[in-house]
């Protein structure tokens, strides 16, 4: 298949396993980046993330589908219904995660608290207003009906690239919706069993090395 854009996870795909960038991964994505369009698709906030990343991607899809960010100019969309204000300030002052990461929309806990949070919304009658999303460790919280696939596809109108042409590289839980979107669904050696069903290639090797990986033998050597 044509490949026009690659939508990458962060955290352990186009990290190392401790979360740092991976100089492989970025390396050979800058190497391709006039002939693909590149996406970063992460529950990340965007200051979580280095200028070195920003330097690479033409778009990014931050809090987990919540927010499109062009860099050098900034917020395109945010998806944030007029609720959520309200639904965000409840959790972040009700729930006692001292691990807790406050986006612009997403709010992101350890995922212990999520049924505290679920108990949380059920007694506000809020919970037709939100989702949780699960990703290893964390849970996030978002509005109903954000996610990766829903960023992803917004995110592919505004560079007119149709989703039969994209290619979706991840690691984790969350990315099964990133899947949804791809023509191509590529799965790093470390990423979840249930993530590895789903791909069309599993790379032989892990985190950015596998990034560096695919883009080596599916994108570089068409061009």
């Amino acid at each position: 298949m044509k490949i026009a854009a690659l939508a990458c996870d962060y955290d352990r795909t186009v990290t190392t396993e401790s979360l740092e960038p991976s100089q492989a991964a970025l390396d050979a994505l800058a190497k391709v980046r006039n002939q693909v369009k590149l996406l970063l698709v992460t529950g990340r906030r965007l200051q979580d993330l280095a200028p070195r990343v920003l330097e690479v991607f033409h778009l990014l899809v931050i809090e987990n589908g919540a927010i499109l960010y062009a860099p050098g100019q900034g917020v395109i969309k945010a998806f944030s219904p007029r609720e959520w204000r309200t639904i965000k300030g409840l959790v972040v002052e009700r729930v006692g995660d001292p691990t807790m990461e406050i986006g612009e929309v997403v709010v992101s806990l350890n995922v212990g608290y999520k049924p505290r949070v679920e108990a949380l919304l059920l007694e506000a009658g809020l919970e037709q207003l939100a989702h949780l999303e699960v990703n290893r460790d964390r849970v996030m919280v978002l509005p109903r009906g954000v996610d990766k696939e829903h960023g992803l596809r917004e995110a592919l109108k505004i560079l007119n690239v149709p989703p039969t042409q994209t290619a979706c590289i991840g690691d984790g839980e969350n990315d099964i919706k990133l899947f949804k979107v791809a023509g191509f669904k590529v799965a790093v050696a470390n990423a979840v069993p249930e993530l590895k069903e789903l791909a069309d290639y599993i790379c032989e090797r892990p985190n950015g090395l596998g990034v560096r990986e695919f883009v080596e033998k599916f994108i570089a050597a068409k061009h």
